[in-house]
């Protein structure tokens, strides 16, 4: 009696190793060795960074700047010729001797930035502000010289120069955010409005000397000149726009690299000036 019982959980035994060869067998038998609940365990997935939240922080890079004044050209030859000094025999040709340039500069820049995200799974809504430092001088001067005989016995040494002269300081910026969350990186694209301190003047000046060459060699009679001048200094405004990528260190910081375009609508006396900044920056998440 005792005897059929062990034969018996020999039995059992022998068929459970069995069992374990058959076709899928051995993974049940796996199952049973690593515990009841081993056929619960899901999957893991990449946890989404958590970019939610106010930060501030401080941003380095590079800004060239250019400035147009080539639309007040038309305006600088209107007032020389109109100018009562001006002899009627000359002004047509100093008019077309006007000529104002479009300029650049690259200067070193710094600020700070101040902003807050709203997350929603991978996708990042943001507003930023951001305030930057830098000295761009934007100059140009052009001088044209030429002899002009309006008429028989007269004849006119003309020297006209054109110059533009914009200075840019500082600006800020007021901008909306998008960006997608894609692990520890985020890249984004942003838009917004600016304004900046912005000192312009574009001159035109126009002098010559008269002769007569009645007499050879020609003997001098007289001299003028005329100067046309725009001047506005003070705040501008305008528009940004530019892309980036942030990169999370730890769940309080991250690094940035970004470009920004801002850019300053011309007036009536003022020249339109576009700023392309490169730069990288730090900040802390609170």
């Amino acid at each position: 009696m005792g005897k059929a019982h062990i034969l018996s959980g020999s039995g059992i035994v022998l068929a459970a190793a069995l069992a374990g060869l058959a076709p899928g067998g051995q993974a049940q038998a796996a199952d049973m060795l690593r515990g009841p609940y081993a056929g619960d365990q899901q999957p893991s997935r990449t946890a989404v960074a958590d970019w939610g939240g106010i930060y501030a922080g401080v941003h380095v890079g590079a800004s060239v700047g250019t400035a147009d004044p080539r639309r007040f050209a038309s305006t600088h030859r209107n007032a020389l010729t109109a100018s009562p000094a001006m002899p009627a025999s000359i002004a047509a040709t100093v008019s077309g001797m006007v000529g104002l340039r479009d300029t650049s500069a690259t200067k070193f820049s710094y600020g700070a930035f101040i902003g807050a995200n709203w997350q929603w799974d991978d996708v990042v809504l943001g507003i930023e502000g951001d305030y930057t430092r830098s000295d761009l001088r934007l100059r140009n001067s052009t001088t044209s010289a030429q002899t002009y005989s309006p008429a028989a016995g007269t004849e006119y040494d003309l020297r006209v120069t054109s110059t533009s002269n914009v200075r840019v300081q500082d600006w800020a910026t007021l901008r909306a955010r998008i960006g997608w969350s894609a692990g520890m990186f985020m890249p984004y694209i942003t838009g917004g409005f600016a304004l900046g301190s912005v000192r312009s003047q574009t001159s035109a000046n126009a002098a010559w000397d008269r002769y007569s060459t009645v007499v050879l060699p020609r003997t001098y009679v007289d001299s003028g000149s005329v100067t046309s001048v725009l001047t506005r200094n003070g705040i501008a405004f305008g528009h940004a726009i530019g892309a980036g990528i942030d990169m999370q260190l730890m769940p309080g910081a991250f690094l940035r690299g970004e470009y920004l375009n801002v850019r300053f609508n011309s007036s009536t006396t003022r020249p339109q000036v576009s700023i392309h900044t490169f730069r990288v920056a730090g900040a802390v998440k609170y």
